[in-house]
């Protein structure tokens, strides 16, 4: 944010007595005879100064800017909350608040918001498209309550709670789907079922604004873990009529009776971000059903016995080696097991070949040498002989990987060696590599001095202590790798 635009909005959160880090010289604060400062009430609104374009751009920012991170991108629909708050301070500022429907289109609906509220957010929205979560799960004791009346089987909606602040709220957002445009939902049974019956196709609209659907199923009773399998019927259902439909990401336990893995609509989705706990058979599995996509991010990788660990059954993939390759074609954004991962993800590479690949990061379980050699392979196969194979050589040489990360709290010295001296990843804008083993940092520079002093100059090394080390070019990963 520009640094006038985070002056002003501070501005507005001293205003508003939200400002958690005051400081002793501002001229709004006074101190207490104990030495506490506390803020007092300034006698100009010095906002009266700025014309209405900059003070909405200001309501947005602030905004945004107080959003509780469990809920973003989402404002929560609740008094005491942005929009709201911006209302209450003075007849300009709510004329500047009510004029910008930008304020109100994104929306978060929790299990105890007042229908009320939703609704007054949604008449203030205006015309503009939607952005919606709605936390969909009944509190337990709720469906006790039903439960206790004798009333129906579970996986029919209980009439007690046809009349909860879920469904209340799920009808009124249901009068406004054709504005739909990215919707996020958690969902149990019992509120899955009034998912299931969303007009989302209903002329003469439906949500043909739609383009991004977030689904969490939390299954509390294992006889119900077909559920997830029908709102999947549900949804690829409906993209014969919602043509901007194609982002979808997926939260789930495992079925043994219901392979979601296989579900047809992975082959028609652009973007999948999926959580299910796969084991590196069922991703192989599930990734070349891909066919279409161009992001795919297979969030958590489990070992194959990890669901029985008495069993103790090792991947096929550790036995056996590709003899086909599985190409996609389209995929340039992969992500693999950086949820959390019990093994080694490049097994899962060597069955394909990315030929438009140009981001790639995953977490592994201690990268050895084999895994280097696979990992070489994959991008040279995906780089060069694949593009070949598809008439693309005369893009071969533009074609390349941008960026790579690997998280592996057990990569060792070596590896990072050969890793950041592989000649088909010198063209990457970005290299990340994360390990928790020591680092002999000097030693390292020197032996690299020595083979590509070139590299040495450009690569870069921190050191976070506990949370491990970073090596690497191009700038620092996200801050949600430490």
């Amino acid at each position: 944010m520009p640094s006038f635009l985070s002056t002003l909005v501070r501005g507005v959160k001293i205003i508003l007595c939200l400002d958690t880090k005051p400081t002793k010289g501002d001229d709004y604060l006074t101190e207490k005879g104990s030495g506490e400062l506390r803020y007092e009430p300034i006698g100009v609104d010095w906002t009266l100064l700025l014309p209405h374009s900059v003070l909405n751009h200001i309501f947005i920012y602030f905004t945004y800017s107080t959003i509780h991170p469990a809920t973003s991108p989402c404002i929560e629909a609740n008094p005491r909350h942005g929009p709201l708050l911006l209302a209450q301070i003075s007849s300009r500022w709510r004329c500047a608040a009510l004029g910008t429907p930008l304020l109100w289109s994104s929306i978060y609906v929790g299990s105890q918001h007042h229908p009320a509220i939703l609704k007054l957010w949604l008449e203030r929205s205006g015309t503009l498209p939607l952005s919606l979560r709605l936390d969909g799960v009944y509190d337990l004791r709720e469906i006790a309550v039903a439960n206790e009346k004798q009333l129906l089987h579970p996986s029919v909606p209980h009439p007690l709670l046809k009349t909860s602040v879920i469904n209340q709220a799920l009808r009124l957002l249901s009068t406004q789907i054709h504005r739909w445009k990215k919707v996020s939902f958690a969902l149990d049974i019992q509120s899955a079922q009034s998912f299931l019956d969303l007009p989302l196709t209903d002329p003469p609209l439906g949500a043909i604004l739609l383009e991004e659907v977030a689904i969490q199923i939390i299954i509390r009773d294992a006889d119900y873990t077909g559920i997830p399998y029908r709102i999947l019927d549900f949804l690829r259902s409906s993209m014969i009529s919602l043509p901007s439909f194609r982002r979808l990401t997926w939260e789930s336990i495992p079925s043994t009776k219901f392979d979601i893995n296989c579900h047809p609509i992975w082959a028609q989705l652009s973007t999948i971000h999926i959580s299910t706990g796969m084991t590196m058979d069922e991703s192989v599995t599930f990734l070349s059903q891909c066919r279409s996509a161009s992001d795919v991010a297979l969030h958590c990788i489990s070992n194959d016995w990890m669901d029985s660990p008495e069993l103790q059954r090792p991947s096929s993939l550790e036995s056996t080696s590709a003899t086909a390759w599985i190409v996609l074609p389209n995929l340039k954004r992969l992500s693999i097991g950086m949820g959390g991962a019990a093994c080694d993800c490049t097994l899962i590479l060597q069955r394909f070949a990315f030929p438009s690949l140009r981001s790639l990061q995953f977490q592994n379980f201690q990268t050895s040498h084999r895994s280097y050699d696979l990992l070489e392979d994959f991008l040279t196969r995906s780089f060069k002989s694949v593009a070949k194979h598809l008439e693309l050589e005369s893009e071969t040489s533009s074609r390349s990987l941008q960026h790579l990360l690997i998280k592996d709290d057990y990569m060792s010295e070596d590896i990072l060696l050969r890793l950041v001296c592989t000649p088909i990843l010198r063209r990457s804008s970005s290299l990340n590599l994360h390990t928790r083993k020591p680092v002999q940092w000097d030693f390292f520079l020197r032996t690299l001095q020595s083979t590509h002093p070139i590299l040495a100059e450009q690569l870069e090394y921190h050191d976070y202590g506990s949370s491990g080390k970073w090596i690497g070019w191009g700038g620092l990963p996200g801050s949600d790798l430490y």
